[in-house]
């Protein structure tokens, strides 16, 4: 394996990597970037208690399977941590800032909704005991802190600004109101790098996940995706196996001890490579049936206009537009795209497995010729 070339899925395309090392800068060159130091991830993982706490508790290993997923597409994440400095961690790079986010899961059973008070609650009012200070005191080692909880409990409406996408916080005054109140509490409390409540509110992000099943179910058909845009579009019992075997390695690392530091971590890269060996994998096995022809790396057509994920009651809702060109309707242009797509919605499998891409293709433009001439009725 040394001498091979590997192909590795990377933005959206496939590079290659030779002999394991790409034409990209490397890791410990790329400026700002965090190094994979295994001493300090090993001084910040409790051995024990921790670890020993987690056996027989799995919904954490199906969030951080999410997150496995969630780096594969998302480039600003260089590597993923079990059981390290937090339930979950990510490092992060982004505008050449290194970023260490800090992921707890809590399945508690109580029957109410997060609240602030809750929160802050100290136990026996013992300094660093509340759930927001534990979470806060997990900053220790400089870079860039984030914060996020998973719960499978919903938040009380005072909480709800942490569940406002990053991406979409500018000028959210909501969040402003609601970091100022936690300003006001323990402001002796400060993270070993220095930090406040006040900058652990900021950058808490608040993610509500439904039952087991439902979160096991999601992250399958996240896979299914990942593996259409690479052409392969295998049977969901094929995609159940291979996202045992994801649940299965992040379940390990999490159970790994401290001195097995290194295998604790799994970087985008290798993530990258083992996605890449089960879709080789899948395509090998759909090689030996039917040969449909595969598209992969398919633009966007449609721009979203609305997206609404209730989880509380299972509900979501999602909008799109075909857009104006210009102060035209893209009519003719959405009529294109159907037609590219009318072949692998008319014809049976046992035509497609005759098929390429292009041939479909020329079918579609012969169609929309016919179309064009309102002879489609009599001609397609």
């Amino acid at each position: 394996m040394d001498n091979a070339d590997v192909s590795i899925f990377e933005g959206g395309s496939w590079i290659i990597v030779l002999n394991r090392r790409t034409h990209q800068v490397q890791p410990s060159q790329e400026k700002g970037r965090v190094s994979n130091n295994l001493s300090i991830i090993a001084a910040s993982t409790d051995a024990g208690g921790g670890i020993a706490a987690r056996k027989g508790f799995r919904i954490q290993d199906h969030v951080a399977a999410r997150l496995a997923l969630e780096m594969l597409h998302d480039s600003t994440i260089l590597q993923l941590e079990c059981e390290t400095g937090d339930d979950v961690v990510l490092r992060r790079i982004e505008a050449g800032q290194t970023i260490i986010e800090y992921v707890q899961v809590k399945t508690t059973e109580i029957d109410a909704k997060w609240s602030i008070k809750e929160l802050t609650a100290r136990v026996d009012n013992k300094q660093g005991s509340s759930v927001c200070e534990k979470s806060l005191l997990c900053d220790k080692h400089g870079e860039i802190a984030w914060f996020r909880f998973v719960t499978t409990r919903a938040v009380s409406a005072k909480l709800q600004p942490f569940r406002r996408p990053r991406v979409k916080r500018a000028g959210y005054s909501a969040l402003a109101g609601l970091v100022t109140s936690f300003s006001k509490k323990f402001k002796t409390v400060k993270s070993a790098s220095g930090r406040t409540l006040a900058d652990w509110a900021s950058n808490m992000l608040w993610e509500v996940e439904g039952e087991e099943d439902a979160l096991r179910s999601r992250n399958i058909n996240a896979l299914l995706k990942l593996s259409s845009s690479q052409g392969v579009n295998p049977s969901y019992e094929a995609m159940e196996e291979v996202y045992r075997q994801l649940a299965d390695k992040v379940r390990a690392m999490g159970d790994k001890p401290s001195v097995d530091a290194n295998e604790k971590v799994w970087t985008r890269r290798d993530c990258l490579e083992w996605f890449a060996s089960q879709v080789d994998t899948i395509r090998t096995a759909a090689s030996a049936t039917v040969k449909v022809y595969q598209i992969s790396n398919v633009p966007q057509f449609f721009s979203e206009i609305c997206s609404m994920d209730e989880v509380g009651i299972q509900r979501a809702l999602y909008a799109y537009d075909v857009e104006f060109d210009g102060d035209l309707w893209r009519k003719d242009e959405l009529i294109d795209h159907l037609l590219d797509w009318l072949p692998e919605i008319a014809l049976p499998p046992q035509t497609l497995a005759n098929f390429n891409h292009l041939a479909a293709r020329r079918l579609a433009a012969l169609c929309r010729t016919l179309v064009r001439h309102g002879d489609l009725a009599t001609g397609c």
